[in-house]
């Protein structure tokens, strides 16, 4: 009887397993997204856009000179058109030479001839002081060498100093003014003069 109790409770039990409900399945692991790529930064707008950097620079001046000084009596003023190359060792400095020249004008008291010219040229250093409010402005100073004739008499000398100062535009255009102090020799005579000019510059880079 005890065999038959006991061999009952075995097909209880084996029953009863049976019966049990099976452990829930385990949840997969979660998956992690891969992280979205960083949008790629916009381009900088053209106004913020640095300027390229250029090395050389063709220029060309038109102008009105009055002369003061010694030579002063007789002439009336001269048209300088001015040429200059000049090469820029870092961005606002520029070294360069020029050469002008243009017609002369006396006074009604000239006695023989009244036309004139004068020839020239020289070295120069000029400072850009950087972009401001749609303009450049600049100053400069040089020294040359120069050749003038007015009213029948030619004499020439040392361009000792001259003193520029001007504005450029956007596109490279703008006004100018200048001072020279010039020592001129004829006829074993020694004369100063010195010029006011003023007049519009337009420059070339690349």
């Amino acid at each position: 009887m005890l065999l038959a109790m006991a061999s009952a409770g075995t097909v209880v039990s084996s029953a009863s397993a049976q019966d049990a409900p099976a452990p829930p399945a385990a949840a997969p692991a979660p998956v992690n997204p891969a992280p979205a790529a960083a949008p790629a930064p916009a381009p900088p707008a053209a106004s913020d856009a640095a300027p390229p950097e250029t090395k050389l620079q063709l220029a060309a001046r038109l102008g009105f000179a009055v002369p003061f000084g010694d030579i002063q009596n007789g002439i009336a003023g001269a048209m300088p058109f001015w040429i200059e190359f000049g090469y820029r060792l870092v961005p606002q400095l520029m070294v360069g030479v020029y050469g002008r020249g243009g017609p002369g004008f006396t006074t009604s008291s000239c006695v023989t001839s009244c036309s004139g010219y004068f020839l020239g040229g020289g070295a120069e250093i000029h400072y850009q002081f950087g972009p401001v409010a749609g303009f450049d402005p600049w100053i400069g100073v040089g020294f040359g060498y120069e050749t003038a004739s007015f009213a029948g008499q030619s004499s020439s000398g040392f361009e000792l100093i001259n003193a520029q100062l001007g504005f450029d535009y956007t596109r490279g255009f703008g006004p100018f003014a200048g001072f020279s102090y010039n020592q001129y020799s004829a006829s074993g005579q020694t004369q100063s003069a010195e010029w006011v000019s003023l007049g519009v510059r337009g420059t070339y880079d690349w």
